[in-house]
């Protein structure tokens, strides 16, 4: 992360997971709310929207492990 402070070309890219309990939209919904947190987060921490993208990962769904699924990466290009 301490590249997205020192390199001002450096973008934060975030995905956000979820477990595979319960319904798929509402699941969807989660992960999406996951990483909106996330995005505000960085916001507020001085981050510029611009250098910020929320991309939906290609399976949302984090795996069997309940902790590990209710997650965001991110990730810095």
């Amino acid at each position: 992360m301490r590249r997205l402070w020192n390199d001002p070309n450096a973008k934060a890219v975030i995905s956000g997971f979820h477990d595979p309990r319960g319904g798929k939209a509402r699941n969807e919904q989660l992960a999406q709310d996951r990483a909106q947190s996330t995005y505000d987060a960085l916001v507020a921490a001085g981050v510029d929207a611009s250098r910020i993208e929320q991309r939906k990962p290609v399976d949302i769904n984090g795996g069997s492990d309940l902790n590990e699924a209710r997650r965001v990466e991110v990730s810095v290009e």
